[in-house]
């Protein structure tokens, strides 16, 4: 079960494509970082704070305040429904393209108003 959501957050910019979504404009003040390793059970916080609720489950590119703002060990994201949260700072990474070293992500408003990348 795990290696099936994991796939399922590996693939998600591929469904984003499929089902005609596409990037309306940039997000300023954001960057795409990696969770390594992507690991389908790193919660994403409503706080800084390991006791804090639970807004959801991270994914493999998460979209990342730029400059950093961290906080007791989290890093503040914006989560793909579009609400702030936080992560664990230690496992964020400069995201990189395995298969196309050339790539790039871009955090984006898409289509349907959500967060995405590009």
């Amino acid at each position: 079960m795990r290696g099936l959501i994991l796939a399922a957050a590996l693939l998600a910019p591929a469904a984003a494509l499929a089902t005609g979504l596409t990037a309306v404009q940039p997000i300023p003040g954001h960057v795409c970082m990696a969770l390594q390793p992507p690991d389908a059970a790193s919660p994403v916080l409503q706080s800084p704070s390991a006791s804090a609720p639970r807004l959801g489950i991270a994914s493999a590119t998460m979209i990342v305040a730029s400059p950093p703002q961290t906080m007791n060990g989290y890093a503040k994201v914006l989560h793909l429904d579009g609400r702030p949260g936080w992560v664990d700072a230690s496992k964020l990474r400069p995201w990189r393209s395995a298969s196309d070293p050339s790539a790039t992500c871009t955090p984006s408003i898409m289509s349907d108003g959500r967060p995405g990348t590009r």
